[in-house]
């Protein structure tokens, strides 16, 4: 996540093998989904998603969710 933390708008980045299903979930701190930012076929390679520029000040979880891809990042929204 760029920037990290971040005031205002956010990318995530990610790469797949293949074109692929995936899914990128923003989670709040107590675990619970906020936002479903992409949810579709990503091309083989290199992808790069908005987060939302409108979470209150906290910190979050993203999670990317497909066949050759997962990972999480924990990123902070500041005020």
């Amino acid at each position: 996540v760029r920037p990290n933390p971040t005031t205002g708008p956010a990318t995530v980045r990610f790469a797949v093998e293949s074109t692929s299903p995936v899914t990128v979930t923003v989670y709040d701190a107590l675990g619970r989904a906020v936002a479903t930012v992409f949810d579709g076929v990503a091309p083989a390679g290199e992808a790069a998603v908005s987060l939302p520029s409108s979470l209150p000040a906290g910190v979050y979880v993203v999670r990317i969710a497909g066949a050759d891809v997962s990972s999480s990042t924990r990123f902070t929204v500041a005020r």
